[in-house]
């Protein structure tokens, strides 16, 4: 059973301080001091609720979002998974996998959380990143989104457009996932998303913060962070994830 999701910034070395500073400012969190062998990640505390989101330096490579899946129990979930398909990658008091389509996760011992409160800016906007989204290529689409609902035990809502499919997780989880299909696509890849009250003004935010808008889009901004990190603002409302 998953008690909680947390979503992790791998960053690649040398860029912890600038991403890590950006989404400070963006999420209203505070980071944590430094943990792990080489002090290679960090938590954003939010002021309320409990943490859900981290930053890490990940040696070479691009940045990317991988997703911790907090379970009752580590091994017996991991086996699980990779008989639905994943791939594993390391096993520890963590284990590390790679799903069907080739996205890294991580199943973590832990249960629930508290969601933190939407933050208020003085513009009169509220935001929280609020779910992460799982952008997978339209060949694998049926084995990728059938693979992480049998792994999370949630089926999808149901929506009109095709290419979209969420995951009905307990009300109680910070993060949704969202599945979209993606036709450009070669692997599949995961980026976070801010919900917020009037994304018009969360953009401006975003960009006075360092962030450059590269598409807008009918009912979300596609964004990069000063480190080069993709993501999205999105007109749902920060918590219920309900159309604003």
């Amino acid at each position: 059973m998953i008690g909680w999701t947390t979503a992790f910034i791998n960053l690649p070395d040398g860029d912890l301080d600038e991403s890590a500073a950006f989404w400070e400012a963006v999420t209203g969190y505070t980071r944590s001091a430094s943990r792990g062998r080489n002090g290679e990640f960090s938590t954003l505390e939010p002021p309320e609720g409990s943490a859900y989101l981290q930053v890490q330096e990940a040696g070479s490579g691009q940045s990317r979002i991988h997703i911790d899946l907090h379970v009752d129990d580590v091994d017996a979930s991991a086996d699980r998974a990779v008989a639905l398909g994943a791939r594993q990658l390391h096993r520890a008091d963590f284990v590390c996998l790679l799903s069907p389509g080739g996205l890294q996760f991580c199943l973590v011992s832990g249960g629930g959380g508290t969601v933190p409160p939407a933050m208020h800016w003085p513009d009169g906007t509220s935001s929280m990143v609020n779910q992460v989204t799982i952008d997978i290529p339209a060949s694998i689409w049926v084995e990728e989104t059938a693979f992480w609902s049998s792994l999370t035990d949630w089926p999808y809502h149901n929506r009109t457009n095709e290419d979209f499919r969420v995951l009905h997780a307990d009300p109680g989880f910070a993060l949704r996932l969202l599945m979209q299909r993606d036709a450009k696509l070669r692997r599949v890849a995961a980026h976070l998303d801010v919900g917020a009250t009037s994304r018009n003004a969360e953009v401006i935010r975003h960009i006075e913060l360092g962030a450059a808008e590269i598409e807008e889009l009918d009912g979300w901004s596609r964004m990069i962070d000063p480190s080069g990190v993709p993501y999205c603002i999105t007109d749902r409302d920060p918590l219920t994830g309900r159309l604003g």
